[in-house]
């Protein structure tokens, strides 16, 4: 639905400046990861575990990991794994789980405040 999810493919590049850009069209309060490599784990960031409000890193970092089939979570708030945009998400992290050189990922980002689902009058 345009405006509140949003569902795709990635290229990793084991880069954090060059790092993949992938455009939603909204902020995401949500983003699901997961390599299509065989055995790999995938995994969940978000903006309410991340407070990217009451960071004090640079950027808009959503930097806990949930992964996929697991209790645990992984923070990392000195190299974000993900920076949540105004119109998508770019990614930070430089290896596994997302974003090491050559692997592709899907990905399913929902929007923090979705525009086309409501019914103004």
């Amino acid at each position: 639905i345009e405006g509140y999810s949003r569902f795709g493919f990635y290229k990793g590049n084991a880069q954090s400046e060059e790092s993949p850009f992938i455009y939603t069209g909204f902020r995401p309060a949500w983003i699901w990861i997961k390599s299509q490599q065989n055995g790999d784990y995938g995994g969940v960031v978000d903006t309410a575990r991340s407070d990217i409000y009451h960071n004090t890193t640079v950027g808009n970092p959503m930097n806990e990991w949930t992964r996929q089939g697991s209790s645990g979570v992984t923070k990392d708030i000195n190299n974000n794994f993900v920076d949540g945009l105004s119109n998508g998400f770019k990614i930070k992290s430089t290896s596994n789980p997302i974003n090491t050189n050559g692997r592709k990922y899907i990905y399913a980002a929902f929007a923090e405040l979705p525009f086309n689902v409501s019914r103004a009058r």
